[in-house]
């Protein structure tokens, strides 16, 4: 029974081994990016690093949830090894040796013989049986039934890939029991120590308790006690939090005191021991990972170094601090201070294996000791958001699937004909070979293409078509555009427009080519096959293209009835050609360079003004932008045209403007339509290169322009990236309009240390211009943290630029604003280091 129940819980872990293995590949990425980001913020406060690692964590946490929840992007790169797929989602098996009559109860005849049969056989099969035949029935009347006999060798290794994961499962519940019972006992262990101490009734520690958690902002009750043998002072509890004092502390002196509680408190504060108890969480699901292990492990260090900060910023001197630290260390083991709590289940005030490291950054005069700010601490939970929701939603690995099926297809006006085809999963989507085709009634084999041809990967769904046009309308405006391509340059692509008055759609196979006016297809080579449809509340035309014996034929329809392909249906035809070879961009370079060559400029801009699709209007316009003929008026033009697209994505609009780097804008509309088209650029990234690309050639009215838009960038980043590389353009020019617009957009820097590095980055132009270094002397005054002011100030010194009265005025000006008095010192003896006898 017992064995039973076992093998029934391991079985229904089974199909979340993939997902949690999925997760912890994702989650080692977010870790090791976090490890990076902690490197570069060593000479940040600790309060940033642990709530880096603690993102870390808890994006890890999230992984298998968002999985989930996200939909999927991405194109996949490899098969999914057997082991990873749950057997579960195999597809099933139907093992019926009798076929079974497939009925389509909406779908036009002619349209269901090419969703059964791929066109390309259809048409051959159709020319084998009937030469004198070109058209493909398309009757209302048209009746077909189609027997599938599928045969399936989907997973063969299922058996055994089912018993390797529930060994796995097993294997994973084992080790994540192992660490929750590990928490438990150390849980256990903090309740038994609590029963051993005694509640703390003297009213000078609750007095002085209570006014240093009103200064510290911690408004939920804090228990004191003390006793229970324990060698350093505790802390633990969420929600009521308990601070557990070692037996003699009583004869602790007043400092000692206000420090131990300050620290205790600011774990209290922080709600270190929620974010410790979601770090045992993590690892307990993700024990296997030994960056969730670093991770936890790094963020406690962290967590201690910070709460050391509050200590120090109270206040308290850091060699007293360090030697009290020291004294409780030293105690530690003796009978009388035997007890440290597990630091997986309490928070525990100094411990030996981590005492070294805590010293070196107590003593350290030059850490940062600042918490974050609720702005600083959103700004970088968005930009972790950015990381962790992209990648949750990423796929990378596909299914691995192989079905046979058989197909014998009988319409009206062609003879039965039977196709056998394998569909292989592969990184590039579902591939499709033909392995058989023979004529029902010959029953001699029909020659066809067996080249491997790549379709839209992804679960088999209902293609995109005009058939629920009525309804679609009423969602609004809509386009689905599918385009695959094979190694052989074998084409696949499918399009459908659903508009307010019409629908259009199109089919086209194969490796088609166009006339050069795109009003008629000029070839289609065999196999090849181009539909177009367009439905109205008038009328639903249709028109099937195909070759016959090097013969364009044209297959025309009108409400599913033949109809004579008159002028009337060639002008609708060459219309609707047109729009698709447009949208569609097929063959977009030789194209917009035909119409270049026969228009201009002015006739490409008419062109991609009917284009519809963002995507063909952005591939249009990197064309046009590479002719290398055009001269700078035309590109001042095709920039202009730029600016005043709405349908372009932003990352479009940003690559069609970067295109154009270099055009000199001349015109004040041109200007303000730039202006108006990067603020719609949504990516940081994406518009801080679009200015930097149009900066070297701008004169001064456009670098306000992108200085203006540059303030508004929401990375710091990149702000101060943009502001770094472009001064030259701003400070170098003695121009006082441009420098009071770069040093207004560095006054926005939300980042204290992306400020003093752009500040530090354009000394180099105080050289010359007393005023810059005066701007930055003003500047420096909104820094936030002292430690980064004072690098400034330093440096500003250093590099003897402090050359008048008035500068050394502001310079003084600037130092009183520093409230650390090491930092104070530092720059003070900067100045007067460099013998200043101002």
């Amino acid at each position: 029974m017992a064995a039973e129940i076992l093998t029934t819980a391991v079985s229904a872990l089974a199909p979340a081994i993939p997902v949690m293995v999925d997760a912890a590949i994702k989650g080692a990425v977010i870790i090791l990016v976090a490890a990076l980001v902690t490197l570069l913020l060593r000479k940040r406060s600790a309060a940033a690093r642990h709530a880096t690692w603690t993102t870390s964590l808890v994006a890890q946490l999230l992984l298998p949830v968002l999985a989930l929840l996200l939909p999927a992007w991405g194109r996949p790169v490899a098969v999914a090894p057997a082991w990873l797929v749950p057997a579960a989602s195999a597809p099933a098996i139907n093992s019926s040796t009798e076929g079974t009559a497939l009925k389509f109860a909406e779908t036009p005849a002619s349209e269901r013989a090419q969703s059964l049969v791929s066109p390309y056989v259809a048409s051959k099969s159709a020319a084998n049986t009937s030469p004198s035949t070109t058209e493909p029935p398309a009757s209302p009347s048209s009746t077909d039934a189609a027997v599938v006999s599928p045969t399936s060798s989907v997973a063969p290794e299922a058996s055994s890939t089912r018993s390797l994961l529930l060994w796995i499962g097993g294997l994973w519940a084992v080790g994540a029991l192992l660490v929750l019972a590990r928490l438990a006992v150390g849980t256990v262990g903090v309740a038994r120590l609590a029963r051993r101490g005694e509640l703390v009734d003297d009213g000078a520690w609750l007095s002085l308790t209570q006014r240093l958690a009103r200064g510290l902002g911690v408004a939920r009750p804090t228990t004191l006690l003390r006793g229970g043998g324990v060698g350093v002072p505790v802390t633990w509890g969420v929600v009521y939090p308990v601070v557990l004092l070692p037996d003699d502390a009583a004869d602790w002196p007043e400092e000692r005191r206000r420090y131990v509680l300050v620290h205790e408190l600011a774990h209290v504060k922080r709600f270190d021991a929620f974010t410790q108890l979601v770090a045992q969480i993590v690892v307990a699901l993700f024990w296997f990972n030994p960056l969730v292990w670093l991770a936890a492990h790094r963020m406690r260090v962290e967590r201690e170094h910070a709460c050391d900060d509050y200590v120090l910023r109270e206040g308290t001197t850091p060699s007293r601090y360090a030697h009290d630290l020291l004294e409780l260390v030293r105690q530690l083991g003796t009978p009388t201070h035997a007890s440290v709590p597990s630091a997986f289940a309490a928070l525990a005030m100094a411990r030996r294996s981590e005492f070294e490291g805590r010293m070196l950054s107590i003593l350290d005069p030059v850490q940062d000791r600042h918490t974050l700010s609720r702005k600083t601490l959103a700004m970088s939970l968005a930009l972790a958001a950015l990381l962790i929701v992209p990648l949750a939603g990423f796929h990378p690995l596909q299914q691995r699937e192989t079905r046979t099926t058989t197909v014998t297809r009988s319409v009206d006006g062609l003879a039965p004909i039977t196709v056998t085809t394998i569909e292989r999963s592969t990184p590039k989507g579902t591939t499709t070979r033909v392995v058989s085709s023979d004529s029902a009634d010959s029953k001699q084999a029909v020659p066809v293409n067996t080249s491997e041809i790549t379709t839209v990967s992804g679960p088999k769904a209902e293609k995109e078509s005009c058939d629920r046009w009525r309804t679609a309308r009423m969602k609004g405006t809509s386009r689905h555009i599918h385009s695959n391509t094979d190694d052989s340059d074998w084409k696949q692509v499918d399009y459908v427009a659903n508009e307010a008055t019409r629908c259009a759609e199109a089919h086209v196979t194969g490796n088609v080519s166009f006339s050069p006016d795109d009003t008629d297809v000029a070839s289609l080579g065999p196999s090849g096959l181009v539909m177009l449809r367009e439905r109205t509340d008038d009328a639903d035309r249709r028109v099937v293209v195909r070759e016959w014996e090097g013969k364009i034929e044209h297959s025309y329809t009108v409400d599913g009835a033949r109809a004579t392909f008159d002028d009337g249906a060639r002008g609708w035809y060459a219309r609707m050609l047109l729009e698709i070879v447009r949208e569609l961009s097929i063959d977009a370079p030789k194209r917009i360079r035909r119409i270049h060559a026969r228009g201009g400029v002015p006739a490409v801009l008419t062109d991609i003004d009917a284009t519809r699709s963002g995507g063909a209007k952005s591939t249009a316009y990197k064309t046009l932008i590479s002719i290398p003929a055009l001269t700078s008026n035309d590109k001042e033009r095709v920039l202009r045209a730029v600016t005043k697209e709405t349908t372009l994505s932003s990352g479009d609009l940003s690559g069609v403007m970067r295109g154009l780097k270099g055009v000199p804008v001349v015109t004040q509309s041109t200007r303000s339509a730039i202006g108006d088209a990067l603020d719609r650029i949504s990516s940081s990234g994406d518009r801080k290169e679009t200015l930097l690309a149009l900066a070297p050639s701008a004169d001064k009215e456009l670098l306000l322009v992108l200085v203006r838009t540059a303030s508004g960038l929401p990375s710091s980043g990149d702000k101060s990236g943009f502001l770094s590389q472009t001064a030259s353009k701003y400070l170098s020019k003695g121009d006082s309009a441009l420098r009071r617009a770069f040093f207004g957009a560095v006054a926005t820097l939300p980042s204290s240390g992306d400020h003093a590095r752009v500040l530090m980055d354009i000394m180099e132009h105080g050289r010359d211009d007393t005023s810059v270094v005066g701007d930055i002397l003003q500047s420096v005054r909104g820094i936030a943290s002292d430690g980064d002011k004072a690098r400034v100030l330093t440096q500003v010194a250093s590099e003897d630029l402090i050359t008048t009265r008035a500068l050394r005025d502001k310079y003084l000006e600037a130092a009183r604003t520093i409230s650390s008095s090491g930092d104070y010192r530092r720059v003070m003896e900067a100045l007067l280091g460099n013998g200043s006898q101002l």
